[in-house]
């Protein structure tokens, strides 16, 4: 089994077998990211998360709590550059949203 493990600048595969084991797991799936359009004078990047946190313990895995969070973010202009200016800020405020999730749930 591979893991990969990422940010948002770089991602690597490490083998299972030289990982400690998990006490926790963060599964994150992207729901929305497309440029909106529908108002031509204020164009926004949108970027949906659904995150679920589960814990592992004496070999079983129980969901402890899931969090949907989403942003938006207007665009300075219409090309791929603003787009992804647009979706980094918006990955950014969820990823401190984020944290404040997890914390309250590791308590």
């Amino acid at each position: 089994m591979l893991i990969i493990a990422f940010s948002l600048k770089t991602a690597s595969l490490i083998s299972a077998d030289s990982l400690a084991p998990a006490k926790f797991i963060l599964q994150e799936n992207i729901t929305a990211l497309y440029a909106d359009y529908r108002n031509k004078s204020a164009p926004e990047a949108v970027v949906s998360m659904q995150s679920t946190l589960y814990q592992c313990k004496n070999g079983v895995t129980a969901q402890i709590a899931t969090i949907s969070l989403s942003e938006k973010t207007p665009i300075a202009a219409n090309n791929p550059a603003s787009l992804l200016e647009g979706y980094q800020h918006n990955l950014s405020h969820i990823t401190q949203s984020l944290g404040g999730f997890i914390d309250k749930h590791l308590d």
